[in-house]
């Protein structure tokens, strides 16, 4: 009985591909693949916190722009409302009524009525603005009025302080009132 033996020469190359398919991936594949995957997440990370930005300092604007919107119309409503008995605006600075050309910061808008006099007050201090005792607007920075002939011009400054995502933020709303009707209170 003859035995035929044969031999194989393996070299370095031949024990590598043996050991990837027995084995799968190198360490040195598995380290670059998971490399790569990290980056794509670093990116796709950082442009997630760049939308989510954008986005809550959009709804933040639109939500200062209406907190203004929502006093501007209660100003104009009641001026709508309460016309035919006549009005008067106090201010901080002096104390006294809004005479013609001048302007100041809003202490407080009485309206005359019936059953009691309608009021809309600043309080600057707290940065609330009240109708009724109804608190309408909250972070209220300033609360300016400009009185010209028959013209009132409102100028309301919302400040909301920021957080991690959104910086602070001043919105400004104006409006304008016509006076035709404004009269002296007693």
């Amino acid at each position: 009985m003859e035995y035929v033996y044969e031999l194989y020469v393996v070299t370095k190359r031949d024990a590598m591909k043996r050991i990837r398919k027995d084995n799968g991936h190198t360490l040195i594949e598995m380290v670059l693949v998971s490399g790569l995957i990290g980056v794509l997440m670093l990116l796709l990370w950082t442009n997630y916190l760049s939308i989510h930005r954008t986005y809550t300092k959009a709804g933040k604007k639109a939500q200062n722009l209406e907190e203004a919107r929502l006093i501007v119309t209660h100003i104009q409503d009641a001026f709508q409302k309460y016309e035919s008995k006549g009005c008067k605006i106090i201010i901080y600075e002096t104390g006294t009524e809004l005479e013609d050309e001048e302007e100041g910061t809003v202490k407080q808008i009485v309206f005359e009525e019936d059953s009691g006099d309608i009021e809309i007050v600043y309080n600057r201090s707290q940065k609330k603005v009240t109708f009724q005792t109804v608190e309408i607007g909250s972070e209220i920075s300033d609360f300016k009025v400009k009185r010209n002939d028959q013209l009132l011009d409102f100028t309301i400054e919302v400040e909301k302080k920021g957080n991690n995502v959104v910086e602070d933020q001043v919105m400004q709303v104006e409006t304008t009132v016509t006076l035709e009707y404004i009269k002296e209170l007693p």
